[in-house]
């Protein structure tokens, strides 16, 4: 696609002069860029566009329309613009309102009442696949909505099929998103989209809905329940206190905590008497990181460390839930961990006291971090304390939230990363805290772990 590809050329060029200039080029192109794309005037003059297209379409909805929402490929993604959902059953009381999304990630947004979920995507390095628009052409040619609405940056327009009544949501959302990064206002993206999609649609926040706060929500089966109760039974972790899910995989080198320092997280861990036990996710890109961190560790910690096998993405998260605290670089699961957990009506409620602490790397911590403490920063949807740190890389800027367009030749993103400062968190929630409840997840019915 066009638009792929002018994206790459460009992202490549600026690390190349990023490489030979890491303080200078960066600094340069974020004033450049912010300063004229994230101009009011540029920003309004894009909104009128979109919106004359919208009235267009608008008129010919009637009030049991099917409207659609399209978002990128990523498992944050679809965790992340879920908030978008509610604004659009909102706007269109009467409507049948659709989702596309990663495949994933859309397990875990199915149980949202009202909602018809199709997560038909793959995706690759942040891209829509072939295989992926052909599921898509052919879900609009069977369905047929009345109206669509695309929050993903790289799906070409041309691909589908012709006369979708498709509004590029993410033009005017882009804009909107420069001058809040100008003016270093609040800028998580998940809930300046549904800031954004409130104000292009017309609908009223009302004094209930405070922007500055994640109100996502995942939700959970029963079966995926009773799998992550049968793990921690065999593991002899029901009653665990102290538990930490360390999540040592991500999908870019951009974003993935280096190995020495998931190396020094872990054995301060295992060395806290506070934490009874360890869960390491077995990697999906960075296969066998897991144990090549057990392998490095002194033997006296091994009795500590629990290696999770791949498990259905439900399982997971309900063993999130079940974790004390859950520490991350800034990949899908993070996000995943920082929403509230639903499972069925008919079980106990979640627990939803996770501590989150993100670990940033090219990434912006205000637009995709959560952090109870520090100013313009959004905190994760649970009942406990999120923190993120992030390095005083000089060469970070609004390019790096593209991790998979970029080419550094060196990874500079952690450079003096503030360990100590994350050592002094986690020794302040595990030992300043009252004596917390029993790890588990009570459910009647129990069932033998296989997957």
């Amino acid at each position: 696609m066009l638009n792929k590809g002018l994206s790459q050329i460009g992202l490549r060029l600026l690390d190349r002069a990023t490489d030979a200039f890491p303080a200078s080029v960066p600094k340069f192109f974020n004033r450049a860029f912010i300063g004229l794309l994230g101009s009011r005037p540029i920003a309004q003059m894009t909104l009128k566009k979109y919106r004359k297209r919208w009235d267009r379409i608008a008129e010919g909805l009637s009030p049991h329309s099917k409207i659609l929402l399209i978002v990128d490929v990523c498992i944050g993604d679809t965790v992340l613009a879920s908030e978008c959902l509610p604004v659009l059953q909102e706007a269109f009381p009467n409507s049948e309102v659709h989702f596309v999304c990663n495949r994933t990630g859309g397990e875990l947004i199915d149980g949202m009442l009202g909602i018809h979920v199709h997560n038909i995507f793959e995706g690759a390095r942040g891209f829509p696949t072939n295989g992926d628009l052909v599921r898509l052409r052919s879900l609009l040619t069977n369905e047929r909505f009345d109206a669509m609405f695309n929050l993903g940056p790289f799906l070409d327009p041309k691909a589908l099929p012709d006369g979708s009544p498709l509004i590029q949501l993410f033009v005017p959302f882009a804009a909107h998103m420069l001058i809040r990064w100008k003016s270093d206002e609040h800028r998580h993206i998940s809930y300046c989209a549904r800031t954004f999609l409130r104000e292009f649609l017309g609908v009223d926040a009302g004094p209930s809905h405070n922007v500055t706060l994640n109100t996502n929500t995942v939700y959970l089966s029963r079966e995926s329940l009773e799998l992550a109760h049968a793990f921690l039974d065999a593991q002899g972790l029901l009653d665990a206190k102290g538990l930490v899910l360390f999540n040592a995989d991500a999908t870019s080198a951009y974003g993935q905590m280096p190995f020495d320092v998931q190396l020094s997280v872990l054995r301060h861990l295992c060395a806290m008497r506070e934490i009874s036990n360890v869960l390491i996710g077995k990697a999906y890109t960075a296969k066998g990181i897991e144990q090549k961190l057990l392998a490095e560790l002194p033997e006296e910690f091994h009795a500590k460390i629990v290696i999770v096998p791949h498990v259905p993405i439900e399982v997971y998260t309900a063993l999130i839930d079940a974790s004390d605290m859950f520490i991350s670089g800034d990949t899908g699961p993070l996000h995943i961990a920082a929403c509230r957990k639903q499972g069925p009506k008919e079980l106990p409620s979640m627990r939803n006291r996770t501590a989150v602490l993100a670990i940033y790397g090219a990434t912006d911590s205000k637009m995709y971090g959560y952090d109870s403490e520090q100013a313009y920063h959004v905190p994760a949807n649970q009942d406990a304390p999120s923190r993120s740190f992030s390095a005083p890389a000089p060469c970070r800027n609004i390019s790096c939230i593209n991790k998979f367009g970029k080419s550094c030749h060196e990874v500079r993103c952690f450079h003096e990363l503030p360990l100590d400062g994350i050592f002094a968190h986690i020794d302040s929630f595990f030992q300043g805290r009252a004596e917390p409840p029993p790890v588990t997840i009570a459910l009647t019915a129990k069932r033998e772990y296989a997957i």
